[in-house]
């Protein structure tokens, strides 16, 4: 493979670091384009522990440094506003987005590299394509396509209108939704981590969509597990608290099993509900933790649960297997391929607390089939690598390049129209 990639996301998923290491393992990361990088804050020992914490999750230290492009002004302004409870007078994440995918089309642009290719995110990538229609533009959709997220939302208003003020794609403008399909459209290949995600989209780009897969974690040993022999079931949940997470049909199922289960809760609150509040007074609930105290948590639990209605790949579904979790997840999770029904774990229907229920009662009843699970979880975490997900992501690029050469853009960003 015999070009240059520019990459651009203004957060640092783990989905993100991996793509950004497997870039630089095959020696074509041009360079990276987000908001908050920790490698580049100065004196930050010297910073607050709460602050420096927050600032070491934006570490990037599998690429080299001076090729880390970091805008931070926009981000910040959103962090400090959302904790001082003046959101409504900074920046929102559209703008930071927004702002974001002016940085990477100032980056490709600056770029003298020749075979230069973008490599981009939703909401990140609009600008940036638009201005450079010559060079190969690709594209992580995460998540599943949006019509097919509103559609499912509408429903669930209509079905739990107590906890819709937590459903919040619906909200978004027409003017960003329209960006969002011109960015699908001017991608020459969109990138998803799931058949769930394919499924979303309409036929019309299906031909250009590759799934490649999210990976896991490396798995613990059995003597790390932590889990109950006897008494209540110890059940987590770990994810945003909104309904799209499915957390009032799970609500409902804890409810239902009583003093069986011990269900303890890591998420924030993204928006006021007081069904959601009303809820949480009943569980062990962790707004926040570090992912190092997240896997911990796992560790110490019997089985993981996530009712969710619309993902991508859930990333924390496969840390939980790599913990010696069983999984009690939907279809809609986009892992599928992981959570083997009645293996590691179970796949229900959405919207089912009864489904929940049912698959709590079997693993409380039968403690034999719930050390089977926890066995089985991490072994096939196992064989889902993140060494895999980055031999398969460079694959599609150097596929890519193989079925496009006469196309390639063989020059730098200079002279090509402004966005």
């Amino acid at each position: 493979m015999n070009y240059r990639v520019v990459l651009g996301h203004p957060g640092g998923n783990e989905n993100v670091r991996q793509a950004l290491l497997a870039l630089q393992n095959a020696g074509v990361l041009e360079s990276f384009v987000t908001t908050v990088c920790a490698e580049h804050v100065p004196l930050l020992a010297l910073f607050p522990r709460p602050i420096r914490k927050g600032i070491e999750r934006r570490s990037f230290s599998c690429v080299d440094p001076r090729q880390i492009r970091s805008h931070p002004f926009q981000e910040v302004l959103r962090v400090v506003g959302s904790r001082l409870g003046i959101a409504t007078l900074t920046p929102t994440i559209d703008d930071v987005r927004r702002s974001l995918d002016r940085h990477l089309l100032d980056e490709v642009r600056r770029s003298r590299s020749r075979n230069l290719a973008i490599y981009a995110y939703e909401d990140n990538a609009y600008a940036t394509f638009s201005a450079f229609p010559s060079i190969p533009k690709f594209y992580e959709l995460p998540i599943g396509y949006w019509r097919a997220a509103h559609t499912l939302f509408a429903e669930e208003q209509a079905i739990n209108p107590e906890w819709a003020a937590t459903l919040i794609g619906p909200t978004d403008s027409e003017e960003k939704l329209e960006r969002k399909d011109i960015e699908l459209e001017l991608a020459d290949r969109i990138i998803v981590p799931s058949e769930f995600v394919r499924s979303t989209l309409p036929m019309k780009w299906e031909a250009k969509t590759t799934i490649v897969e999210y990976g896991c974690p490396p798995p613990v040993k059995e003597a790390h597990w932590k889990g109950s022999e006897n008494g209540p079931l110890k059940v987590l949940f770990c994810g945003s608290l909104t309904q799209r997470k499915g957390i009032s049909y799970l609500f409902q199922a804890a409810k239902r099993m009583g003093r069986r289960i011990e269900l303890t809760v890591i998420g924030a609150e993204l928006v006021p509900c007081p069904a959601v509040r009303r809820s949480l007074t009943e569980v062990t609930w962790h707004r926040t933790l570090s992912n190092a105290d997240v896997l911990e948590t796992m560790r110490r639990h019997d089985v993981f649960v996530l009712p969710t209605l619309f993902e991508g790949r859930a990333l924390v579904v496969l840390e939980a297997m790599s913990q010696g979790l069983p999984v009690i997840t939907t279809a809609n999770s986009g892992a599928t391929d992981a959570v083997v029904h009645g293996r590691s774990g179970f796949v229900i229907p959405i919207r089912s607390s009864d489904a929940i229920v049912d698959c709590l009662e079997k693993l409380d009843a039968d403690r034999s089939l719930l050390r089977h699970m926890k066995a089985e979880a991490p072994a096939i975490a196992a064989t889902i690598t993140w060494a895999s997900y980055r031999r398969n992501l460079i694959a599609v690029l150097k596929r890519y390049q193989e079925l496009n050469q006469d196309g390639w853009h063989s020059g730098t960003a200079d002279g090509i129209a402004d966005g």
